[in-house]
């Protein structure tokens, strides 16, 4: 159950990096 519930947040880390680039254009400092 942690691992399923450690990859799941793993990929919704993600989605949001992802959506935040759509968003906000490739910022990096």
């Amino acid at each position: 159950t942690h691992h399923v519930r450690l990859v799941g947040y793993d990929t919704y880390k993600q989605t949001q990096g992802v959506a935040m680039v759509i968003y906000r254009g490739p910022i990096k400092a």
